[in-house]
Parts: structure tokens; C-alpha cells; sequence
């Protein structure tokens, strides 16, 4: 089964509108419309809200739609969101802040004489 049904079929399974899971996901109603419409997939994290709000597992949610195994698989790469990566920017150049504000407290100092 695809996920666009899964997700269409649990959904109404429990009564729930688009509004509603848009609202437990964090994501807009459109984006629901769409996912249950086949037009967008959701990414690995949303996946996993997706399968713990329906208590579904992710087999169940990935296994039976093609599409969604390729394009996740296409996906390995995705960051979930831009502060996993300024987070490990400064954690790799964190050796040149002290380096660089020594420097311009050395400046302002010498130019305050």
C-alpha cells in the first residue's frame, strides 16, 4: 500500500481532519493534503512522528510504496534542520575564535592608547 493511503487510511481511522495532524506534526494542512494526495513525501524525521502519532511502525508506513524507499534512499545526506550544522562548523573551527578575539581586544587596546 503507499503511504499517501496509510497515512489517508490511519488518519481516518481515527477520526482525525488534515488540521489535526498538521497540527501534531508541526507542519502545515497543505502539506498533509499533499502527502495523502502522493504530490510530496515526507522526510525521515516526519516519518518517524508520523509512525509514533498512528502507532504504526515504520514498515509498515515505507515498505509498500517504492517511491517513498527510493527517494529516501536518495536522501541519506539531509540534516533535519541548519543548527545541526553551525553546530559542528564551530565544533571544527572553534580553535580559531580565541585566536581571532585576542586579536581585535589586542586592536581595540592599542588603539584606545
Amino acid at each position: 500500500m503507499l503511504f499517501s493511503e496509510v497515512l489517508n487510511q490511519q488518519r481516518q481511522a481515527k477520526s482525525w481532519t488534515v488540521q489535526d495532524v498538521a497540527t501534531k506534526l508541526g507542519v502545515s494542512s497543505e502539506t498533509v493534503v499533499n502527502w495523502e494526495a502522493g504530490k510530496h513525501l515526507p522526510n525521515i524525521y516526519q516519518l518517524i512522528q508520523i509512525s509514533d502519532l498512528f502507532q504504526v511502525s515504520l514498515d509498515e508506513l515505507i515498505k509498500g510504496d517504492a517511491t517513498l524507499q527510493r527517494w529516501l534512499g536518495e536522501t541519506r545526506s539531509w540534516t533535519p534542520n541548519n543548527n545541526y550544522y553551525k553546530e559542528s562548523l564551530f565544533a571544527r573551527y572553534w580553535w580559531l575564535i580565541f585566536p581571532i578575539l585576542w586579536w581585535i581586544s589586542w586592536m581595540v587596546l592599542e588603539l584606545n592608547r
